[in-house]
């Protein structure tokens, strides 16, 4: 095959990918904890020529021509976002380092800075249905529940105030080693090493705003742009598609 072939094709690929992640950025501008993906692009192999138009030779005095491009991954800003004020006293932003812990329906965790607080019809907390790890209860008869910025969860039970459960943060030495799993969370990989946890503000943690959620990481104009980028990457390889074919037309009547 001609490596503008390869070339082509690989292009109109890696631009068809990097449009799919432009879009699903753009899809979730107003979901609280998400973090946008940052497609990385690559080139592939070199092929050697020699003058003689050999490809794939030893021949010493040769070129390297490409053939082409891939996408290799996908990296994510891993940066704060904003506090976004709810009114709701289970909303909670991880102001720092930190993602809650949940308990997946594989049964492996899974980590989200989502801090979407809630208790289900049988009084365990979860964020989207997945339960809060390590399992905290709400008791039976209790009230007026509120979150500290130490994560400590208090609440009215029997006319008293009392603690009833310690929110727990992991962090990971390599965060962009992270697989994102949907619903704004991510499983551990071996690029993203093992959990570290602790508790808000400690060992590093970062503290948690209470009555907010975490603002959408995603920013528009970017993303406009890498759309517009991707777009006539596409179109210019599909370009470069028609003119060999238009060339070789010509070779061959």
């Amino acid at each position: 095959m001609l490596p503008i072939y390869s070339s082509s094709v690989s292009g109109m690929e890696s631009s068809q990918q990097v449009l799919n992640i432009t879009s699903n950025n753009i899809a979730n501008v107003d979901t609280f904890g998400f973090d946008a993906s940052d497609p990385i692009v690559t080139d592939l192999i070199y092929q050697g020529v020699d003058p003689r138009n050999l490809v794939n030779t030893t021949y010493a005095n040769t070129s390297a021509i490409g053939v082409g491009s891939q996408l290799q991954s996908t990296s994510h800003a891993q940066i704060p976002g904003s506090p976004v004020a709810t009114g709701n006293p289970l909303d909670v932003t991880i102001g720092g380092d930190g993602y809650f812990q949940t308990l997946q329906p594989s049964g492996t965790l899974g980590y989200t800075r989502l801090g979407s607080l809630r208790f289900d019809g049988a009084g365990k907390l979860n964020i989207n249905g997945a339960l809060v790890q390590p399992p905290i209860t709400l008791p039976s008869g209790a009230s007026e529940v509120t979150v500290t910025s130490a994560g400590e969860i208090t609440a009215q039970v029997n006319g008293q105030q009392q603690n009833i459960g310690q929110l727990q943060l992991a962090r990971f030495i390599n965060p962009q080693g992270l697989s994102a799993v949907g619903s704004t969370t991510y499983a551990a990989t071996v690029d993203s090493g093992a959990p570290i946890t602790g508790a808000p503000f400690q060992n590093g943690f970062g503290g948690l705003i209470p009555n907010t959620l975490e603002a959408p990481r995603v920013d528009l104009s970017k993303e406009m742009a890498n759309m517009i980028v991707s777009e006539r990457s596409f179109q210019l390889n599909a370009q470069s598609l028609q003119t060999i074919n238009a060339m070789l037309a010509e070779i061959t009547h």
